[in-house]
Order: C-alpha cells, then sequence, then structure tokens
C-alpha cells in the first residue's frame, strides 16, 4: 500500500491515484529531478509556470506538501519540502543522475494510462516538439537501461521511438549521449496492447494482460541454448512487450 504522512491509502483509493497525473509527475523527475533527504527539485524555465502549477497541484493538491518557487535567470525551482514526499518518487524511479536514473518494476504494474503519463511528462521536461514534423526530438545523457525501458513504454502505447548514440560537447570535453525520435501517432486504445494488435484471439486476464493459444511448437536447428538469470526478477518484458522467462517454471 501507498503510505503517505502516516497513513496507509487503500487498494481502491491508490488505483484511482497512480494515475495519468502521477505518471506525469514521475516522467517529469526522470527528466528534471533531483532528490534530497526531505526535498523533491524539480528545474525548470521560467517560462514554464504550467509545470510548476501542475507540480504544486499534486503535491499540495492531494498530500498537502508545500511547494517552494524559486526564480533564478532564466531557471524555475520547484521544491518539494516534506520528510514524507521523496518516497513518492522513490518507489517509481531509481538511481540519482542522468545516467543511472531508471524505472522500478513497480512503475510497470499500473497500466497504460500511468505508463503515457511518464512518457508525457519525460517529454514536457527534457523534448523539443517540431510541429512541422510531428515528433519529439531530443538527446539525453548516455543511459541505456532508461533507454529500453522508454522504448518498451512508447512500443506498447504504439508510438514510433528511434534512437541513435553520438558523442555531444559537454562543458571542457565531450560525452556519449543517445539522440531520441518520439512520434506520439497512438493505435486505437484497443489495439495497444501488441498481442491484440496482431489480430489473434486472445483471453483477457486483466485491463492490459493476455493470453494467446500456442499455435505450433517446431523443432530448431539451434544446438546450444543459454539459460541465464539475475537475481531478484525472473519474468522480463521485451521492447514488444511479450513476457519472457527462463526454462524454470514462471
Amino acid at each position: 500500500l501507498l503510505s503517505v504522512k502516516g497513513f496507509d491509502i487503500s487498494a481502491s483509493k491508490k488505483a484511482d491515484l497512480l494515475n495519468y497525473d502521477y505518471g506525469w509527475v514521475v516522467g517529469l523527475y526522470l527528466a528534471e529531478g533531483s532528490i534530497g533527504k526531505y526535498v523533491i527539485q524539480f528545474s525548470l524555465h521560467k517560462k514554464e509556470e504550467v509545470f510548476a502549477e501542475r507540480i504544486e497541484s499534486f503535491f499540495t493538491g492531494l498530500f498537502g506538501f508545500k511547494v517552494g518557487h524559486y526564480v533564478y535567470g532564466n531557471s524555475r525551482h520547484c521544491n518539494v519540502k516534506d520528510w514524507n514526499a521523496p518516497p513518492l518518487i522513490t518507489r517509481f524511479v531509481l538511481g540519482h543522475s542522468a545516467r543511472t536514473k531508471h524505472l522500478s518494476s513497480e512503475s510497470f504494474q499500473y497500466g497504460y494510462e500511468f505508463l503515457r503519463g511518464v512518457i508525457d511528462g519525460w517529454l514536457a521536461g527534457d523534448g523539443h516538439y517540431e510541429v512541422v514534423n510531428q515528433r519529439y526530438r531530443l538527446t539525453i545523457a548516455r543511459n541505456p537501461r532508461l533507454l529500453t525501458q522508454l522504448r518498451m513504454i512508447c512500443r506498447s502505447l504504439g508510438y514510433s521511438f528511434k534512437s541513435s548514440d553520438r558523442l555531444v560537447k559537454y562543458q571542457n570535453g565531450v560525452k556519449s549521449a543517445h539522440q531520441i525520435e518520439v512520434r506520439m501517432i497512438p493505435l486505437k486504445r484497443k489495439d495497444t496492447n501488441p498481442f491484440l494488435a496482431s489480430g489473434k484471439q486472445a483471453l483477457l486476464l486483466g485491463q492490459d494482460l493476455v493470453a494467446l493459444k500456442v499455435k505450433k511448437v517446431m523443432r530448431t536447428q539451434a544446438q546450444f541454448f543459454y539459460d541465464i538469470e539475475v537475481e531478484g526478477e525472473h519474468t522480463f518484458a521485451t521492447a514488444d512487450m511479450v513476457l519472457t522467462h527462463n526454462s524454470n517454471h514462471m
């Protein structure tokens, strides 16, 4: 259960809370946020008052946390100061820098609307929208783990996601980075699940989960197979949102 200020939010309340708006704040934090022992900071441009208002609406409106707004030159900082505030973000975002931030496994448990919010918030913070080409373009610090997660979410939403690695000038040297292009042209909602989009008959198991009947099992010419696992998780999702597993039972 989601615990805030010493009380637990019921499962029904939690389901209502973990929606698009929550996802948007998580995504904006991925792009523009940093965290301390008792403060969450969002670093924005001074003209992004709308983002600042949205941050305050979320943290103050839902949880009663005070949000401080500070403008220095062209920068605007929104500071959420409360001992109970950081866990609202750290349960979904791990790592502390542009090269280590990534989504936790829990981020993928609350459906498409939450994940769509994550992508929209991330693009709002880091992306530049080209109206003529109908696409977002952005360059982020090299972070393969986050890149894989973002690609997986975009694919599951039906968005086009392209990336390439490059070197960019940074301060007195160069840094490796990802150059990304996102075209947000989603499929119809009923087709956003790649299983359903395939046109195959499927049994709905829940909001976003389906089971398919195995049509055929064929022998392969491969001689060797490697059964690899890592500590903790044993089930993984590919960029097409297909769950994979090693040879042990799930």
